[in-house]
């Protein structure tokens, strides 16, 4: 059964902090524009977080199930997320 809760929360999370983020850049946009620039590259990088913060808080939070329901470990150790990443 969907717990529509959790899926509202999680749109929420995801959607709301990506949007600010992807939209932030643009408050700093009378500065010089190899500031905006790199603001807009940290900012977006950062955005690209939503989905995976909202789906940790949803679950830790929201559902109040384990960690490990996320199901991160299904491929195998955790190193060789750890070698992907980098």
């Amino acid at each position: 059964m969907l717990d529509k809760k959790a899926l509202t929360w999680y749109l929420a999370i995801a959607f709301g902090f990506s949007w600010i983020l992807f939209t932030l850049p643009l408050a700093f946009s009378a500065l010089g524009e190899q500031t905006v620039s790199m603001i807009r590259l940290l900012c977006w990088m950062i955005a690209m977080w939503g989905p995976g913060i909202a789906a940790i808080v949803t679950t830790l939070f929201v559902l109040k199930e384990p960690f490990g329901t996320l199901g991160l470990k299904r491929f195998g150790k955790f190193r060789y997320y750890l070698a992907a990443w980098f």
